[in-house]
């Protein structure tokens, strides 16, 4: 489970989320337009991922008193997984 972070838009939470990741392997097939992969766990590593929150969608911010400047953020997604 990550650190839930938070964005304000002035004093208005705008973006307050959490993600939890599950890195694992695989097995089984996958089938697309009747070909078939098979998938093997020694050969295969991916991630799932669930978050949940407020995002900044839908409509604009009404007019008004206008934000400060974006200072920026760093958001780098990066699931690992070791041999051990």
């Amino acid at each position: 489970l990550e650190k839930p972070h938070e964005m304000l838009t002035e004093r208005r939470v705008t973006l307050q989320a959490c993600r939890f990741a599950q890195v694992g392997t695989w097995e089984g097939w996958i089938d697309v337009d009747g070909e078939r992969l098979t998938v093997d766990r020694t050969g295969s590593v991916a991630s799932r991922d669930r978050s949940w929150g407020i995002r900044p969608i839908g409509e604009p911010e009404p007019a008004g008193r206008p934000d400060s400047a974006f200072q920026g953020m760093w958001w780098l997604y990066l699931p690992l997984a070791f041999d051990d």
